[in-house]
């Protein structure tokens, strides 16, 4: 819900719409102990995969929380399941700071409705919408992923034949947000990627997956467009990307950011897309 390169834009308390939103779940009290892990930087490795959300607290402990939609609350949403590693073993009656402090990296402000959990809207959002087209694109394109990491930012460069994209976000926005570089994803957070991703599979992907294949949709969301688009779904509270026409090249420009600031996304766009 927040910019997750900004610390100074987490407010002291809570709105009340997002109290409002998530009372069903939490007490204030709790909800304002879980904004104070968010501000101190106690969740790391945030991630959303379909309908489940989960990060690392601590560097150290899994947190996850499965979503559903619902017509039963005004909310529209419900916290079907979730799980702290960290008070799994205290027999708590009520959810912990931990999970409301994931719940609330989870979700997304709305300018006309209220707070909405992240992994309930990517798919079906403009956002998601792109994790498709640059899948669909780059995996039948020639050309290799480029991935370089200095002490303040990443890079991933891909090229194709026309066109290509750039994504670069800063190490501290990497740490917060998983992006899954397997040079530096923890074991821990990338063991709970791979947990996310089989309860998030269908009937008919699990019989996929134990014959040793996969699905379009499985494959799409799992590529690193999935996950570069979701972060920047998050770090935009969804506002989109500009377009604009390059003459150097010919080509439409989508861009996010801009170059003083560490995080940012340009796709030259291919005319034959």
């Amino acid at each position: 819900m927040y910019n997750f390169n900004s610390q100074s834009k987490i407010p002291l308390r809570l709105s009340i719409a997002v109290s409002a939103c998530l009372a069903p779940w939490f007490d204030d009290d709790i909800l304002e102990k879980g904004l104070a892990l968010v501000r101190e930087n106690e969740l790391g490795h945030f991630f959303f995969h379909r309908h489940v959300a989960g990060a690392l607290l601590g560097g150290e402990y899994p947190l996850t929380i499965i979503y559903d939609k619902t017509s039963r609350i005004h909310q529209g949403f419900t916290l079907k399941t979730e799980d702290c590693s960290f008070c799994r073993s205290s027999r708590r009656k009520k959810r912990c700071e931990h999970i409301a402090a994931l719940c609330l990296l989870s979700l997304i402000e709305r300018t006309e409705d209220s707070p909405f959990p992240m992994p309930l809207l990517f798919q079906d959002s403009e956002w998601g919408k792109l994790a498709g087209f640059l899948h669909d694109w780059l995996s039948k394109e020639r050309g290799n992923l480029d991935h370089t990491t200095d002490e303040k930012k990443i890079c991933i460069r891909r090229t194709a034949p026309e066109g290509g994209v750039h994504a670069q976000f800063s190490v501290t926005t990497a740490i917060v947000w998983e992006v899954f570089d397997q040079e530096s994803t923890p074991v821990q957070a990338l063991k709970l990627y791979k947990a996310a991703q089989k309860i998030s599979l269908s009937e008919t992907e699990r019989e996929l997956v134990s014959l040793g294949s996969s699905s379009r949709a499985l494959n799409r969301d799992i590529s690193i467009w999935s996950r570069i688009c979701a972060l920047f779904y998050g770090l935009s509270a969804g506002k989109l990307p500009r377009i604009s026409y390059e003459k150097e090249s010919g080509l439409f420009l989508l861009d996010f950011g801009s170059e003083k600031t560490p995080d940012l996304l340009k796709i030259h766009l291919p005319r034959h897309r």
